[in-house]
């Protein structure tokens, strides 16, 4: 690994054999391990799996994948990949945020299954609130975005987060996955920040955006979870937020959101690979010279892919009749289903337990969450 990537890089062959030994001698990782394969059907010792694993295929095939396995085998009905006909020699995903953990690594399992292709992935430092979770996910292909700092250290990190991702996509041909922007959407109202398309323009000089970023072949993903386990927890941040505007979440928040999304319930998983931007990328260039119409373009083009690519599920057209106060899709779902998710809903607002608990705020809330994929979807076709 080149020296200035050495802080923020996925591990390489070279490290791993370290990596691996240091975290077998952590007290709390291997308690996880044991606990995690106790629950497993087939009670694997996963911590002398992990001892033995000897490369970042070993760790996918003997640990990672059976563990995801497991875990998908009782809180979902199973994961689709879409669209596999678009997977090139190399593609710079960037999807829609659902979840913390599960976004890259149920996208991961899903094209190593396919054509046994990694992915390199990028995961957040303010993620890394336990000793053992950047050596694991640097080990299994994570690179670190880091949060925070100065203008002028944040200027410095997306520089070199930059050079790293252009070096393993457009250089090295491998792939890569990066959400559509820092942080859950927690309405589920999916947007590309132009900041991140500016931090992928940072590795490459010019002005012509076409030879920077077609390199890169950027293709954007629609994930569609049927349930969001984490849905309460979001709409919960969202009134905290809006009764305290300096609300800062904690690293156990953070915490809580990553356990809650692996085992809590998920339904139907699907993953949509779109239309690559390379297919629009010159005519944009083209249409205009100025950076940021440049920029915002290729965003509303990420956005209308995912937007039209959503699995839309019953849940939320019943979740859009419900905000709406309409009828307009219940020929398609039946009495009884409105009469379950309305009673989901209740389950759900029920283990908020916060000061000032405003529950008609929190009910519209996770209403949106589950409505506003489909209003996306209906903006975009109407754009067509």
């Amino acid at each position: 690994m080149r020296q200035e990537f050495e802080e923020i890089g996925a591990y390489e062959q070279e490290d791993f054999a370290a990596v691996r030994d240091a975290l077998i001698s952590d007290k709390q990782f291997c308690t996880l391990l044991r606990t995690i394969g106790s629950m497993m059907d087939s009670n694997p010792d996963l911590v002398n799996l992990f001892a033995n694993c000897r490369n970042v295929d070993d760790l996918d095939w003997h640990i990672i994948i059976p563990m995801l396995d497991y875990l998908l085998s009782k809180t979902s009905k199973g994961v689709q990949l879409k669209g596999s006909e678009i997977i090139g020699s190399h593609n710079m995903y960037l999807s829609n945020h659902r979840d913390i953990i599960l976004d890259a690594t149920l996208l991961t399992k899903q094209l190593r299954e396919f054509d046994n292709r990694r992915l390199y992935m990028g995961m957040g430092t303010n993620l890394y609130v336990l000793p053992w979770i950047e050596p694991l996910v640097r080990l299994a292909k994570c690179y670190s975005v880091i949060r925070g700092g100065s203008p002028r250290e944040v200027l410095a990190n997306s520089t070199r987060l930059s050079e790293y991702i252009y070096q393993i996509v457009a250089l090295d041909g491998q792939s890569s996955w990066l959400a559509q922007r820092e942080g859950r959407a927690k309405d589920s109202n999916d947007l590309t920040q132009p900041a991140l398309i500016k931090m992928l323009l940072l590795a490459t000089k010019g002005n012509n955006i076409y030879e920077q970023l077609a390199p890169l072949n950027i293709t954007p993903v629609a994930i569609s979870y049927e349930y969001d386990p984490c849905d309460y927890l979001k709409a919960q941040e969202l009134q905290l937020r809006r009764d305290n505007p300096d609300f800062r979440k904690t690293a156990n928040d953070d915490f809580v959101s990553m356990k809650q999304g692996l085992l809590g319930y998920k339904g139907q998983i699907r993953y949509n690979i779109c239309k690559p931007l390379n297919c629009e990328l010159q005519q944009i260039a083209n249409s205009n010279t100025i950076r940021n119409a440049q920029v915002n373009a290729i965003c509303e083009f990420i956005d209308k892919q995912i937007h039209l690519n959503y699995s839309i599920y019953n849940v939320n057209m019943i979740a859009f009749d419900m905000l709406q106060g309409t009828r307009d899709y219940a020929d398609i779902y039946t009495t009884e289903q409105y009469q379950q998710f309305e009673k989901y809903i209740d389950g759900q607002l029920s283990k908020i337990q916060i000061a000032d608990k405003d529950s008609e705020f929190l009910r519209n809330k996770m209403l949106e969450m589950y409505s506003n994929p489909l209003l996306n979807q209906l903006k975009a076709q109407q754009s067509k």
